[in-house]
């Protein structure tokens, strides 16, 4: 029984969501070298490249505009594409854009594009570009062979960005480089690296049923850590987890992105088995039921209340601290790289 189990387990399909939410951890990220970024200038409304790899049907949102206290503390916690589109002025602040745009992934530009035999054991199209599970990791159905295309899209981006800045136009440089910026992020998130875990099985559902467990785990830990970290901003915390996003500064960004995002999903993945216990331990029963199953607002306040809650915020603070570090890693290295190409910035 143990072995069909196994298998039936590895056929999962992931899922994906938002790391809830990239415009929030990009803005706290990146404010101490806020000051740094200064301005880009906008030239042109539309994408200097067509790019082919996208959904044909995702219609892009021409111009710029400030995030607002709103969308930035959204307490629903999703990933919402701003509504009204402000006509951009000549500077825009790549601050601003880099917070905006890093959520953009998720408004559709991925959905049922790559649709092969792969994408079905990821979650689809926008599994598959938004995950990566590292080589020698046991995954389905390419076991110990990396799957998924998250370091791949960062690579894309990130070539798009410095080809942008090549061709004088800053404003699509810079926005290239959020849309890069929210692959990396993703994968320092370890449920984006890892395709499930042994303690979400459900044995009388072992396909199905363990796949909307999963679900529902990756789900309640992002949401909850977003929670947290509003509530910290908010002060009604202490700054445990902002001080995690803020303060941690150790990988390095060497070699080509796509290696360098590589590097981070094993990072992320040596965190997962961590971020899946405390979830399990901390968040309400029902999520171990084979349906769909959310961690309420009273029942967040009473994980913060329990005697285990240190425990959650030692995990989340280590993958905050990994977020947080490649956040202001790449954003440094690709500000190096249109310093380059323009000798300044304006």
């Amino acid at each position: 029984m143990k072995i069909p189990l196994l298998i039936f387990t590895l056929l999962l399909p992931s899922n994906v969501y938002p790391w809830s939410t990239h415009s929030l951890i990009t803005d706290i990220s990146l404010s101490g070298i806020k000051g740094k970024l200064s301005s880009a200038k906008h030239r042109e409304s539309y994408p200097p490249f067509e790019d082919n790899t996208i959904n044909s049907n995702y219609a892009i949102l021409y111009g710029h505009r400030s995030l607002s206290p709103d969308e930035l503390l959204d307490n629903d916690l999703n990933e919402k594409r701003p509504g009204g589109v402000e006509v951009p002025n000549e500077f825009v602040s790549i601050f601003n854009l880099l917070a905006v745009y890093s959520s953009e992934p998720e408004w559709g530009m991925d959905k049922d594009v790559d649709t092969g035999f792969i994408s079905g054991f990821m979650g689809g199209s926008q599994g598959m570009r938004h995950m990566y599970y590292p080589a020698l990791s046991i995954h389905f159905p390419l076991i110990l062979i990396p799957m998924g295309k998250a370091p791949e899209r960062t690579e894309h981006y990130t070539n798009l960005a410095i080809r942008a800045f090549r061709k004088g136009n800053q404003y699509w440089g810079w926005r290239y480089a959020a849309w890069a910026l929210h692959y990396l992020q993703d994968l320092g998130q370890p449920y984006h690296t890892r395709q499930t875990y042994y303690k979400f099985i459900v044995l009388s559902s072992p396909v199905k049923g363990t796949t909307r467990v999963t679900k529902n785990y990756h789900i309640g830990f992002e949401r909850f850590t977003s929670f947290l970290l509003i509530k910290e901003l908010n002060r009604q915390l202490p700054p445990t987890l902002l001080n995690s996003l803020l303060g941690c500064n150790s990988l390095k960004v060497e070699g080509s992105i796509e290696d360098f995002a590589k590097g981070l999903a094993k990072i992320s993945n040596q965190m997962s088995g961590d971020a899946f216990t405390v979830s399990i331990d901390l968040f309400p029963d029902k999520m171990k039921e084979p349906r769909k199953a959310w961690v309420s607002k009273s029942e967040a306040e009473g994980i913060i209340q329990s005697e285990n809650f240190e425990n959650y915020l030692e995990v989340a603070s280590k993958v905050l601290c990994t977020t947080g570090n490649i956040t202001r890693k790449y954003v440094s290295w690709i500000q190096k790289q249109f310093e380059q190409i323009h000798g300044y910035m304006d």
